[in-house]
């Protein structure tokens, strides 16, 4: 871990960069993240909450800004993780830089999205309910970290795959999406009415729920602190794994 304590400035810095760069032509810049999200969550919760019938406002909008920001995440994540040997295949093919390196840069660009895209939701949900901010505390920065986590090892797990296995990459965009319709993102379970059970059957969103426990449900400190120490494990093995593979990589390109 040493190696990539001391590239940590770099990839950050880069990481950065990768973010900011698709609007450095706009005057708004990367607040665009901020506002397109916003955007979404107003025309989508208007429309969710009609056809739910919702009856606590407050407690939608929280439980659907957690809901869309987390998904976005994960679901960036993975997408970008599809291609990701093959856009960097220069660097891999020229320079000695070890290939989760890239993986985890391509993660940093996402969690900075991630941030950049929730600030001004967030402010806007503790000004409306304090109570955002104590749950918060309690807990959800936990279960987002372990979302955050979660969705570094998947990353480590796909990327290697794909360039192994191309036919993976255009399956990944269907099965995100039937995931996304499928999963109480934008609705309650209780809406699913009889068909509730097939949310347990859908391991994606159980990062989700993760990451929402603080704001909807009993804060199981127990779980999340196991799933956190297991989510480690499976990073640390997977970056030895994928570093220890980069000449098979390589070949494969």
């Amino acid at each position: 871990m040493n190696y990539y304590w001391r590239l940590l400035p770099a990839l950050i810095y880069s990481s950065w960069l990768r973010m900011r760069l698709p609007y450095k032509r706009t005057r708004m810049g990367k607040s665009w993240l901020s506002i397109s999200t916003l955007l979404s969550l107003l025309v989508l919760g208007l429309v969710y909450g009609q056809l739910t019938r919702v009856s606590n406002w407050q407690a939608y909008a929280c439980y659907l800004s957690i809901g869309l920001l987390s998904w976005n995440f994960l679901a960036g994540t993975i997408s970008a993780s599809c291609d990701l040997f093959i856009r960097v295949r220069t660097q891999l093919l020229n320079q000695e830089i070890r290939p989760s390196y890239y993986v985890i840069e391509q993660w940093l660009t996402q969690l900075f999205i991630f941030l950049q895209s929730g600030l001004l939701i967030g402010i806007i949900l503790i000004i409306a309910a304090p109570s955002v901010f104590t749950n918060f505390l309690n807990g959800g920065w936990l279960g987002l970290i372990n979302l955050w986590l979660g969705c570094l090892w998947i990353s480590l797990t796909i990327s290697p795959l794909s360039l192994r296995w191309p036919d993976i990459a255009p399956l990944i965009p269907v099965a995100l999406q039937l995931s996304f319709l499928a999963s109480p993102i934008l609705y309650y379970s209780k809406s699913l009415g009889k068909l509730a059970w097939l949310v347990n059957l859908n391991p994606l969103f159980q990062w989700i729920r993760l990451a929402r426990q603080a704001w909807t449900e009993q804060f199981d400190w127990r779980l999340q602190f196991g799933v956190l120490f297991l989510q480690l494990i499976l990073v640390l093995i997977m970056i030895k794994y994928l570093d220890r593979q980069r000449w098979i990589l390589v070949e494969k390109l």
